[in-house]
C-alpha cells in the first residue's frame, strides 16, 4: 500500500535539513521505498497573492473587464473575464514572465504583456486551473481563484501564502508494517536511519473542565475478540464549519477531500497516526447507546457513500439502541453522520480484528482507507494516542470539550511482547561487524526496551509494532535493515551450482513460446478470473465453472475453464491497434471436481488469427500454426467432426483435433454471434489444446539422409464432393505407393468449370526411390496408381 506524505509534515517530528532527494534515497534504503516526490509550488514561480483595487468596463468586449491589481510594490492593469471578478477580493496573481497554462488547457505558456480588444494587460488573474491548483480548489468555469479568505500581504510569493512551498513523498509501506502508514512512523523511522533526535510527544488528556450538562454515551462489546478495544466520548459545543486551510491542506497532499472539521479531524488523525477515528453525531443515536456486535438477519445500513448495504450475520457493526450506525472497520452510516447543524457528537477510537473487517469489506465490495488499514492488524494500544489528539484538535478548530467520561471497554490488560536479542548471532547473521552500542541504539530509537539477560538482551517490543515483531529473527533484520543492505559486501558463492534435472513441461513452454514468437504471433497475458459476461459468452459444454465467494469486482466472479473468453477479450480491447494480429498465451485453466474438491489446473496452449478477410483465411492462418506446432515435435495431425452444439465456433468452420489419432483440442472460426458479445468487429479463429498433449503425442524423429537420386515431380488436381475433407484425400494418398515421398496442396478451386457441389484441391506430387533415379514411366505409374485409389474409394476425378 502507498501513502503520500508532506515533507514539512514529516518534518514537525525530526530535525532534518537534507533535501528531498537526499531524504528519500537514505529512507528507501533502510526502510520504505519512495516511489515519487511532487513538488508542490513548482509551477508557482512569478505568481504572487494580489487584491484588486478596482474593477471597470472594458470599452470593446462584453464579457471582459479592466482591474487594477495590487502586488504589494506595483499596481498593474490587467484585462480579465473572470465571473466573479470584484474589486476587494485577493486573487492569484501571474506576473509578466509566470508559466500557466490558458483556461487550463494545452501546455505552459510563459506570459507577456498583451493587448487584448484594445486594452494593454500587463499579468493575469487566474482561475486554479491555470496555475495547476485545481485539485486543491475546484471552481466553475470562468471563476477566477477567489482568495479572500487568505491571510497574506499583497505581493507574498502564492507557494509561501498557501503553504505549498513543499514536497509530497508516494512512499510504498510494506504489509506487514501498518505503523508506518503514518506520518509519526514515518518520521521514526526516518530519526533512526537519519540518527537525528525524534520529536513526537505524546498528546495529553484534555483538562476537566465544568460542563452546564455532563453527557455520556454507555458503551457495550459484545464480540469481544472481534473488537478488543472500544473508546468513545461525548463532546459539546461544536460548530461543524470548514477546516483551517492548514488543515485541508494536509488531507488534500494526502490525496482526501476535506469535507467539515470534524470529519477532517478523523482523517487528519488517520494520517498521524495510522488509527482510523470516527464521529457520530450524539443526537441522532438512539437510546444514546453504542454496542458492537454482529448484525441481525435483514439488517441493512446506508453508509456514507449514499449506498444501501444488506449486512449478512457475521459482519460486524456498530449499533445504538435500534439499528447499525456503522460497518465496524470499514465505513460510518449516513443516518448518525455529522451535519452542519450538528453541536453534540461522539468520538470513537477502536481495535477491530483484522480477518473479519476484510471478509466484511470484500462481502460488500466496499474499501475505505480505515479498512485498508484495519486488514492489516492494528495495536490495540494505538486508539489511546489517537483519541487524545483528536479531542485536542476538536477543541482547537471547532470550539468542542469534553462533556462526559471517556468510555474505554477493552478485552484485557495488555501484554507487551518481549523476546531474546543475541548481538553476536545478530553480527554473524548479517556478515559484517556491527557495535553493540550500534545494534542498542537502532533497537532504542525504534522503541524497543532492552533489559540485560546474562550475555544477550531481553527485547521488548513496542505496542505499535507488536503485529509484525514475532521471533529474536525479527530484531537482528531490524538491525540488519538500518544498518544498511546496501552496505554489506558482495561475495560471489563458491563452488558449482545445483543442477536440477529439467522439467519437460516447462522446457517444451519455454520452446513453444519461441516457436510461436517467431513465427509472428504476439504473448498475451491475461486473468485467472473471468467475467459474468465472458462466463454467458464463452462456456465449456458440461462444465460449470467455480465461482469465488468474495470477488474483488464484477470482472473476476469465476475461475476460467478455457483460455477462450480472455483472449477474444484482448483481441477486442485491441483491435484498433492491431486489425489484423496473432496471439498466443500458454496459461493455466481450472476445471471443476468433485463437490468440496480443489479444481485440477491444466496447463493450455491457445493461438489465435485476428483479421478482415471474407475467406476464412484466419482458420487456415491459425491451422498453420497448428501444423508448425506438429511439425516441431514430429506428431501426426488429424482433424475431424466435431460434436454438435459447441457455441464457440461456426456450424461449418470447426474441427476436433487429433494427435496420432487421439483427440487433443478444436480448432475453428469463432461464431458471429460470440464475437458480438465481446465487441470483437473482426472474424477470428483459434485453436487450443492442453500442453500435456504434445508432450503425450511428441514422437523422437528418425534421421533420413539427403537423397542421393533426383526425384519427379507430378502437379494434379482431384475434383471431390465439397465435404471431401483434406484429411481423408491425404490418408490415401500416403498408403498408395512407397514411391510418393512428398505432398503439399496448393490450391482450392470451385467455380466455372467445376461441377456443382464440388470443388478442386490441387496437389504437388514428389516421387523418388532410395536406390536409382526414377523413370517417367514409373513416377505416370504410380500416379496412375494414386488416382485410381481416389477415384475408387471417393470418387475423385483427376484434372493434369
Amino acid at each position: 500500500m502507498n501513502i503520500s506524505v508532506s515533507y514539512n509534515w514529516l518534518k514537525e517530528f525530526l530535525r532534518c535539513k537534507l533535501p528531498s532527494e537526499e531524504f528519500a534515497r537514505r529512507l528507501s534504503e533502510s526502510g520504505m521505498g519512495v516511489e515519487r516526490i511532487e513538488r508542490l509550488g513548482e509551477s508557482l514561480e512569478q505568481i504572487v497573492a494580489a487584491t484588486v483595487a478596482e474593477v471597470r468596463p472594458h470599452p470593446n468586449a462584453d464579457r471582459l473587464r479592466i482591474a487594477l491589481v495590487d502586488a504589494g510594490k506595483e499596481v498593474f492593469e490587467v484585462v480579465c473575464g473572470g465571473v466573479n471578478l470584484k474589486a476587494g477580493i485577493k486573487v492569484a496573481f501571474a506576473k509578466v514572465g509566470a508559466r500557466v497554462r490558458w483556461h487550463g488547457q494545452g501546455e505552459l505558456i510563459e506570459l507577456k504583456p498583451a493587448e487584448i480588444r484594445g486594452a494593454k494587460s500587463f499579468g493575469m488573474i487566474c482561475a486554479a486551473s491555470e496555475i495547476g491548483l485545481q485539485n486543491f480548489f475546484p471552481h466553475a468555469e470562468r471563476e477566477i481563484l477567489d482568495l479572500s479568505w487568505l491571510n497574506a500581504p499583497n505581493g507574498t510569493p502564492l507557494k509561501q501564502a498557501l503553504g505549498l512551498d513543499d514536497q509530497i513523498f508516494d512512499i510504498e509501506v510494506t504489509t506487514n508494517r501498518p505503523d508506518a502508514l503514518s506520518v509519526i512512523g514515518l518520521a521514526r523511522e526516518a530519526a533512526v536511519i537519519l540518527k537525528t533526535p525524534f520529536l513526537w510527544k505524546p498528546p495529553s488528556r484534555p483538562k476537566k473542565r465544568a460542563v452546564s450538562v455532563f453527557l455520556s454515551v454507555s458503551v457495550a462489546v459484545a464480540v469481544r475478540p472481534f473488537c478488543p478495544r472500544y473508546q468513545a466520548i461525548v463532546l459539546d459545543g461544536v460548530k461543524v464549519a470548514p477546516s483551517p486551510w492548514w488543515l485541508q491542506l494536509r488531507l488534500l497532499s494526502a490525496g482526501i477531500r476535506p469535507i467539515s472539521n470534524i470529519v477532517d479531524i478523523t482523517n487528519y488523525v488517520m494520517l498521524e497516526f495510522g488509527q482510523p477515528l470516527h464521529a457520530f453525531d450524539y443526537d441522532r443515536l438512539e437510546g444514546k447507546k453504542i454496542e458492537v456486535r454482529t448484525a441481525r438477519a435483514g439488517e441493512k445500513i446506508r453508509a456514507l457513500d449514499g449506498r444501501d448495504y444488506e449486512l449478512k450475520p457475521e459482519m460486524l457493526v456498530i449499533a445504538d439502541a435500534k439499528k447499525p450506525v456503522a460497518i465496524a472497520g470499514v465505513m460510518g452510516g449516513e443516518h448518525s453522520a455529522v451535519a452542519e447543524k450538528t453541536t453534540r457528537i461522539v468520538f470513537e477510537s477502536a481495535n477491530f480484528a483484522p480477518v473479519s473487517v476484510r471478509r466484511t469489506s470484500r462481502s460488500l465490495n466496499l474499501q475505505s482507507d480505515s479498512s485498508l488499514r484495519f486488514e492489516k492488524g492494528l495495536s490495540t494500544e494505538g486508539t489511546a494516542p489517537a483519541f487524545l489528539r483528536a479531542i485536542e484538535l476538536a477543541e482547537k478548530i471547532a470550539g468542542g470539550k469534553a462533556a462526559g467520561k471517556m468510555a474505554d471497554v477493552r478485552r484485557g490488560p495488555y501484554k507487551p511482547l518481549t523476546f531474546d536479542f543475541d548481538q553476536v548471532k545478530t553480527e554473524e547473521v548479517i556478515g559484517v561487524p556491527v557495535k553493540t552500542a550500534e545494534m542498542k541504539r537502532i533497537l532504542l530509537a525504534l522503541g524497543f526496551t532492552l533489559k540485560k539477560k546474562g550475555k544477550i538482551f531481553s527485547a521488548t517490543v513496542p505496542w505499535w509494532r507488536d503485529h509484525d515483531i514475532e521471533d529474536s529473527r525479527d530484531l537482528t533484520e531490524e538491525v540488519a535493515r538500518v544498518v544498511g543492505y546496501h552496505t554489506l559486501p558482495s561475495v560471489l558463492p563458491a563452488g558449482v551450482p545445483p543442477l536440477r534435472p529439467p522439467v519437460p513441461q516447462l522446457v517444451l513452454v519455454d520452446r513453444l513460446k519461441t516457436l510461436l514468437a517467431d513465427a509472428g504471433a504476439t504473448e498475451i497475458y491475461s486473468y485467472s478470473f473471468v467475467s459474468e459476461k465472458m462466463l454467458e459468452a464463452v462456456r465449456v459444454k458440461g462444465l460449470a465453472p467455480i465461482r469465488l465467494a468474495n470477488p474483488l469486482s464484477a470482472d473476476f466472479v469465476a475461475m476460467r475453464t478455457n483460455l477462450a473468453a480472455s483472449m477474444l477479450e484482448v483481441a477486442a480491447q485491441n483491435q484498433m491497434e492491431r486489425p489484423a494480429a496473432a496471439y498466443f498465451e500458454v496459461a493455466k485453466v481450472y476445471l471443476p471436481r468433485g463437490k468440496g474438491e480443489l479444481p485440477e489446473e491444466r496447463l493450455d496452449l491457445i493461438v489465435a488469427c485476428i483479421g478482415e478477410s471474407a475467406d476464412g483465411r484466419e482458420y487456415y492462418r491459425v491451422k498453420g500454426y497448428l501444423e508448425r506446432l506438429t511439425a516441431e515435435w514430429n506428431i501426426h495431425l488429424g482433424l475431424e467432426r466435431p460434436e454438435d452444439g459447441e457455441r464457440l465456433f461456426h456450424p461449418g468452420r470447426a474441427a476436433k483435433i487429433l494427435f496420432n489419432g487421439e483427440g487433443a483440442g478444436a480448432i475453428g472460426e469463432i461464431d458471429a454471434v460470440v464475437s458480438r458479445r465481446f465487441g470483437l468487429e473482426r472474424r477470428a479463429a483459434l485453436f487450443t489444446i492442453p500442453v500435456d498433449a504434445i508432450l503425450r503425442a511428441a514422437r523422437p524423429r528418425a534421421y533420413r539422409p539427403i537423397p542421393a537420386f533426383p526425384p519427379v515431380k507430378r502437379d494434379v488436381s482431384f475434383i471431390v464432393g465439397v465435404r471431401k475433407t483434406y484429411e481423408e484425400i491425404t490418408t490415401l494418398l500416403k498408403g498408395v505407393t512407397p514411391l510418393l515421398t512428398d505432398y503439399s496442396l496448393f490450391d482450392i478451386y470451385q467455380g466455372k468449370g467445376v461441377p456443382a457441389g464440388k470443388k478442386s484441391l490441387a496437389f504437388h506430387l514428389i516421387f523418388s526411390a532410395p536406390d536409382r533415379t526414377l523413370a517417367a514411366q514409373e513416377a505416370d505409374a504410380a500416379l496412375e496408381k494414386i488416382i485410381g485409389q481416389l477415384k475408387g474409394k471417393l470418387g475423385a476425378e483427376a484434372r493434369r
